[in-house]
């Protein structure tokens, strides 16, 4: 069972209202560039720590991990004050989404495929930087995601698409897949209160989505940015 943390969430019912969730036209976007230090237990309990850097990279954010030996990189993307990203490690997408719950601190939880239990972390910002503002509204109980939903969305470059996408519950998260044009991709996702965010394995590398969900109809709104991609896209799941 996935154990809530009591974050706040600011904003939700205007950004419920807007057309999308594009973070290159929200309003009193938070800054996350900057480079952290990272504590974490593994779902086995161990603890790990290591370093994070976040820099722009167009609409979204590259992301660099670094725990000993090990590098790992990774595409991200931002709402309020949350940051999803995707990883694709050993062959597998791996999911991390965090909030915003210090001046200087993030905290979240990550999931990769193949695991039913997720490891939780927290990231803290080095030097005198701090985010812009702290909610301090809580979040809402979030509900279970598991379904199919049709998909309409828009690429980057203003095509269109549509598609259907299957969650499946996982352990502390869920399985995804997406099926559009006769391709298919494979993902993990994962949950803070009423925003879902998706890593897919979009060949060798990682896309990231993040929604928002509407607690009356299960419908969900966000948008997505592959690695390579300055641009994100967006997409409404409408639950079927």
């Amino acid at each position: 069972m996935k154990k809530f943390i009591k974050f706040g969430l600011a904003g939700i019912a205007a950004l419920a209202l807007s057309s999308t969730l594009s973070n290159s036209v929200a309003q009193g976007r938070l800054v996350f560039d900057g480079t952290y230090g990272v504590t974490g237990k593994n779902p086995d309990g161990t603890p790990y720590n290591g370093t994070m850097t976040i820099v722009p990279y167009g609409d979204g954010y590259r992301l660099t991990q670094n725990f000993d030996n090990d590098t790992y990189k990774g595409i991200g993307n931002d709402v309020a004050d949350y940051l999803a990203g995707s990883y694709i490690i050993s062959s597998q997408p791996v999911v991390t989404i965090y909030r915003v719950t210090a001046a200087n601190v993030m905290t979240g939880f990550w999931q990769n495929f193949e695991n039913t239990a997720e490891g939780s972390e927290e990231a803290t910002l080095t030097g005198s930087r701090t985010f812009a503002s702290v909610s301090t509204t809580r979040t809402p109980a979030a509900w279970n995601y598991a379904g199919t939903y049709g998909i309409r969305g828009t690429n980057p470059d203003n095509s269109t698409y549509t598609g259907t996408m299957v969650l499946s519950n996982h352990g502390d998260g869920y399985h995804a897949s997406l099926s559009s044009g006769g391709s298919v991709w494979r993902g993990v996702a994962n949950y803070i209160g009423n925003y879902l965010a998706i890593s897919w394995q979009a060949g060798s590398k990682p896309q990231v989505s993040i929604f928002s969900g509407n607690p009356r109809t299960g419908d969900l709104k966000g948008f997505w940015q592959d690695y390579d991609s300055l641009k994100e896209g967006s997409e409404i799941a409408t639950l079927r």
